[in-house]
C-alpha cells in the first residue's frame, strides 16, 4: 500500500507471476501501468507515451510526401521542408483531449523542453532533450530516452510480462 500517491488508484496493479515468469497488468486504474522505455523500443500506431509531465499518442498522419527540393548534388535548398514520415505525435491534455500535434519528419525528431523539434517549455521534468523518435527501415519508427531523470514511459494496454531490468510506474511511484 502506497498511502502518499494521489495519483495511483486504490487498486492500480496487479503483479504476479505464473509459469511464463513474472507479469504486470493494469487493474482499470485511472492513470496506468507505464513501463520505462528501454533503447530501441520500436513504436506502433496508438502507442502511448510520457516523457517528463506530458503524454503523448504515436499515430498515423494523414499527411505524408512533401518532398524537399534537392540539387543533382543532393543538397537540400534553404527554406525547403523536411519530407514527413505520415505519422505524428499528439499532446494529449486531461481526459485525453488533444492539446497539440507535430508530424514526424522521415528522418525522425527531437522531443524536449528546449532543444527539440517538438517543444514542451512549460514543463520542468523534461530535458532539454528529453528523447528521439528515429527511423528503422521503410516505415517503423523507435524512440530512445535521452533524459538523465525522468525517462520515457510507455503505457501497457495488455498484460506484459517483465524482464530482468524493466521498471515500472503506477501512479507515480516506481
Amino acid at each position: 500500500c502506497i498511502a502518499n500517491d494521489d495519483f495511483m488508484s486504490p487498486q492500480h496493479a496487479m503483479v504476479a507471476q505464473d509459469d511464463d515468469g513474472l507479469w504486470v497488468e493494469d487493474a482499470s486504474s485511472l492513470n496506468g501501468v507505464w513501463l520505462r522505455a528501454r533503447s530501441g523500443l520500436v513504436l506502433t500506431d496508438g502507442i502511448k507515451l510520457m516523457m517528463g509531465q506530458q503524454i503523448f499518442r504515436f499515430e498515423q498522419s494523414e499527411r505524408t510526401g512533401r518532398e524537399p527540393s534537392v540539387d543533382k548534388q543532393g543538397t537540400r535548398r534553404a527554406g525547403s521542408p523536411r519530407s514527413l514520415s505520415g505519422y505524428r505525435l499528439v499532446q494529449l491534455g486531461i481526459d485525453g483531449v488533444p492539446i497539440a500535434q507535430f508530424e514526424i519528419p522521415r528522418d525522425g525528431c527531437k522531443i524536449g523542453r528546449s532543444l527539440a523539434d517538438f517543444v514542451v517549455c512549460d514543463d520542468d521534468h523534461l530535458s532539454m532533450t528529453h528523447a528521439v523518435i528515429l527511423p528503422v527501415g521503410d516505415s517503423n519508427f523507435e524512440v530512445r530516452d535521452l533524459s538523465n531523470g525522468n525517462g520515457c514511459w510507455l503505457k501497457l494496454d495488455t498484460r506484459r510480462l517483465l524482464t530482468k531490468g524493466d521498471v515500472f510506474l503506477t501512479g507515480r511511484s516506481v
